[in-house]
């Protein structure tokens, strides 16, 4: 019987036993007492016992002491927790809660610990995982030193693609920004700009391939994420607003009515000061359909 709120527990057993003994031959030849000459015993029974086990039955109160011996405390926090919830009348319940409170402080240490060895390993996204953990840490040193972690492999991210923007994939360079922005806002200015810078690129390789539609969205995209941008993306603009008009003019000689009207709508609203020859031209085209 398991007593929730005592420290021993009460034993009881039961059994059936059977046995015996067989002697084929017994020599008394140096008496000569005995006239047995043989022995066959057998024996059958039953017993019942009654015991009491102090101090004998895990829970997983033991097994979360023993990750704390193991600096495992998120792992003590678990069993510890469930050792509260099942055993609420247990006598050493008060001892398991203050090991919880204890095992919290102790947390941010051990997430510090985990997100370096991931970072010795090189696996940034465990330690993006464990160093943010610690960042939330009431223990202002191990809150400094995730910081300062993060903030290094942040600085780190947007060096490499600035200085290897052109020997990797855009796509690739976008995702290391955003890992970069994802470890820290200390560079986040910076990270936008570079991110902008990115989508520029990317127009401009769709402006080469006279995509002009999708060209303008990733510069529309780049002074979205960096204000900084703007004049750059002005100018941009600029020349994507001759592009359309090209296309209009390409429009004319297949007499593709509806695209000649798309194209030079869209050169219009990005170069809003072209010739009014174009605003009467498009009232006649929008006439015609």
């Amino acid at each position: 019987i398991v007593n929730s709120d005592k420290n021993f527990n009460y034993i009881f057993g039961g059994g059936f036993e059977s046995g015996g003994v067989n002697l084929s031959k017994i020599n008394d030849n140096e008496y000569g007492i005995s006239t047995i000459s043989g022995l066959s015993i057998y024996t059958y029974g039953w017993n019942f016992s009654v015991g009491v086990q102090y101090g004998g039955r895990r829970t997983s109160g033991d097994s979360g002491f023993r990750r704390i011996v193991e600096d495992d405390y998120i792992g003590a926090i678990e069993r510890l927790g469930q050792f509260v919830r099942f055993n609420p009348k247990h006598p050493q319940i008060n001892d398991a809660k203050d090991l919880i409170e204890q095992c919290e402080q102790r947390i941010s240490f051990q997430a510090y610990t985990k997100g370096m060895d991931a970072l010795k390993k090189n696996d940034l996204t465990n330690t993006g995982y464990w160093l943010k953990q610690a960042l939330d840490s009431k223990d202002e040193n191990i809150k400094t030193l995730a910081k300062f972690q993060l903030d290094k492999i942040a600085r780190t991210l947007l060096d490499s693609v600035k200085v290897n923007l052109n020997n990797i994939s855009l796509i690739n360079a976008e995702k290391l920004v955003l890992k970069a922005k994802n470890y820290s806002n200390e560079f986040s200015v910076e990270a936008d700009i570079i991110r902008g810078k990115i989508y520029l690129e990317q127009g401009d390789l769709l402006l080469q391939n006279e995509q002009y539609s999708r060209a303008l969205v990733k510069y529309q995209d780049a002074v979205k994420v960096s204000s900084d941008l703007f004049y750059l993306v002005n100018e941009k603009e600029k020349t994507l607003a001759n592009a359309f008009l090209s296309d209009a003019s390409k429009g004319f000689e297949h007499g593709e009515l509806i695209f000649i009207i798309e194209s030079l709508k869209k050169s219009k609203e990005l170069n809003p000061e072209t010739d009014k020859e174009y605003d009467e031209l498009l009232v006649i085209l929008e006439n015609l359909k």
